[in-house]
């Protein structure tokens, strides 16, 4: 919060200067104007949790794109993969084709899921933009 005693201060003397000492000006409620300083003690406090939440979520997004490059080179490591069987002999290649099917999928969820937690948390660095 940028707004502060001085600044209502500064607002009261320039409508003095203008209409006079001996003006008459409504009284800001003096609970209010010592809200500000709190409330601006809050905003500081706020702002140093938004931005450590902000490396946290940097660091997980981090993590998220260590784990998607691996499940990207072992899906590659499995379609050349020939898990010592023989795939000239139809049972064998049935075999190596359910397996590699069945990792592959695995891999494909796991990056779904990556990709899920990604947007979660561009979420959170949405709600967190802008000063407080």
């Amino acid at each position: 919060m940028k707004y502060t005693k001085n600044t209502l201060g500064d607002a009261v003397e320039q409508v003095f200067k203008i209409l006079g000492k001996d003006a008459f000006s409504p009284a800001f409620r003096s609970e209010a104007i010592d809200a500000l300083d709190d409330a601006n003690m809050a905003a500081v406090a706020l702002n140093k949790q938004k931005k450590d939440i902000l490396k946290m979520v940097e660091d997980y997004e981090d993590v998220i794109a260590k784990i998607r490059n691996a499940a990207k080179q072992y899906s590659a490591k499995v379609a050349k993969a020939d898990f010592d069987l023989d795939d000239k002999k139809p049972d064998e290649k049935k075999k190596l084709m359910q397996v590699r099917k069945i990792l592959t999928d695995s891999m494909n969820d796991l990056d779904r899921q990556c990709q899920d937690s990604l947007k979660s948390v561009d979420a959170i660095e949405k709600a967190l933009a802008g000063q407080i």
